[in-house]
């Protein structure tokens, strides 16, 4: 799959769902398949338990936790950042 066609997927994704902006994962995707560097994360669906392997990719024992959803482009706002 091209690249440009990957992002179009992203963005027509997006755009199905009557949103303008990207869900920061989506973000971090457009730019990993743009080349561009971007930090290790990892996206866990609401309500899904985080489990030890999900915390592998991380270095050192803290992390951070950030909401995702439509509508918060500010997360820490809307206390969405621990």
């Amino acid at each position: 799959m091209s690249d440009l066609r990957r992002i179009s997927e992203i963005v027509d994704a997006a755009r199905l769902q009557g949103r303008e902006l990207l869900l920061e994962p989506e973000g971090f995707e457009v730019l990993e398949v743009l080349g561009v560097p971007v930090p290790a994360y990892r996206y866990l669906a609401a309500g899904r338990a985080c489990g030890e392997s999900d915390l592998e990719p991380f270095a050192g024992d803290r992390v951070v936790l950030k909401a995702v959803a439509p509508g918060v482009a500010h997360k820490s706002e809307v206390g969405g950042v621990r």
